[in-house]
C-alpha cells in the first residue's frame, strides 16, 4: 500500500476528520487532502507528526515488519566498533560456537581457568606443530615435533628403531 492510502486508512481507523489531522499535525487541510490522493508528500518534519498523530510508528506506517529488537541494535552498535579483523571472526563463528561461549560464560573463575589453561595447550600444539608430553620422573615438559603427518609417538615404528 502506498503512503498516500495509508494515511487515508490510519486516520479513518482512528475516526479522525482531515481538518483534525491537519490541525494535528500544523498543516491545512487541504494539505492532508493532497497526501491522501498522492497529489504530495509530508516534508519530514510534518511526516514524524503524522507518525504520532496516526498513533504508528514509522515501521507500522510504511509497513514494514520490525525485523530487530531492541537488543539486536545494542549488538550491531557493539559489532560496528570491533576493528575489521574482529568482525571477520565474528563473521566465522559458527552457532556450536555461540553455545560454547554461552556455557563458558556460565563457569565460575576456577573452571574459566582450567578450560583457558586446556584451550592455551592445545592450541600451542597445534600452533607450534609440537607434541607436548610430559618427562618421566618430573615435572618438565618435552616437546616432539611432528614428521610430514605421521605420529613420531607409533609405538611399532618407537620400537624397531630401538632395537637396532
Amino acid at each position: 500500500m502506498d503512503s498516500a492510502a495509508r494515511i487515508k486508512e490510519l486516520r479513518m481507523k482512528l475516526g479522525i476528520s482531515q481538518a483534525k489531522l491537519a490541525r494535528m499535525v500544523g498543516v491545512t487541510p487541504a494539505a492532508v487532502g493532497n497526501y491522501e490522493q498522492g497529489i504530495s508528500f509530508p516534508k519530514s518534519e510534518v511526516l514524524k507528526k503524522l507518525f504520532g498523530a496516526l498513533n504508528c510508528t514509522p515501521n507500522e506506517f510504511f509497513e514494514v515488519a520490525e525485523l530487530y529488537t531492541e537488543k539486536d541494535y545494542e549488538h550491531f552498535k557493539v559489532y560496528a566498533k570491533l576493528s575489521e579483523d574482529e568482525k571477520a571472526l565474528v563473521e566465522e563463528c559458527s552457532k556450536k560456537d555461540f553455545e560454547h561461549l554461552k556455557m563458558y560464560k556460565q563457569l565460575n573463575g576456577d573452571s574459566r581457568q582450567i578450560v583457558d589453561e586446556c584451550t592455551e595447550f592445545e592450541f600451542s600444539k597445534v600452533n607450534n606443530n609440537t607434541i607436548k608430553v610430559a618427562a618421566r620422573g618430573g615435572s618438565a615438559e618435552i616437546g616432539l615435533k611432528k614428521r610430514s603427518g605421521k605420529n613420531i609417538l607409533d609405538a611399532e615404528n618407537y620400537n624397531s628403531k630401538r632395537k637396532k
